[in-house]
């Protein structure tokens, strides 16, 4: 099969994952989660490293971040065979639910795009938009009070 340039558009719930990165002492990461999903899908080699597949990412999250349109890059399979043109995008395998067949609940892609092949998710961003919310208890529920 030939393989496709995308920007794919990511949400996830980060409260019990450690950051977006891979990390060497722990799987359990949005990176950590990704990668093996789309193996498991076949979008990717089993066997392919991460630098062979162009990947970028437009940034990372902290330990119980969560995002909403962040944003990568990255080659995936095709529907087209090696000897074949590349569809139309219409045309393609359907990215957003073959993918998120194989994420956890807690992960979503929400769309895909074609990238140019000097496309990068971090150097081509044009804007990031930062939003830092907390919970905290409401004053009357701080303290619980049973009559």
């Amino acid at each position: 099969y030939r393989q496709r340039y995308v920007a794919l558009q990511l949400m996830y719930v980060g409260w019990d994952y450690h950051g977006f990165a891979r990390q060497a002492d722990t799987d359990n990461t949005i990176e950590g989660k990704l990668f093996p999903a789309l193996r498991k899908v076949k979008l990717i080699p089993d066997d392919a490293e991460i630098s062979s597949l162009e990947y970028s990412r437009c940034g990372r999250t902290d330990k119980g971040v969560s995002a909403l349109g962040q944003v990568l890059a990255l080659k995936l399979r095709s529907a087209a065979l090696a000897d074949e043109d590349l569809p139309a995008a219409a045309d393609e395998l359907d990215y957003c639910n073959t993918i998120n067949r194989a994420l956890p609940d807690d992960m979503r892609i929400l769309g895909w795009a074609d990238v140019q092949p000097d496309f990068n998710a971090r150097w081509d961003m044009v804007l990031r938009f930062l939003r830092f919310l907390g919970c905290h208890p409401a004053p009357c529920c701080a303290t619980p009070y049973w009559p």
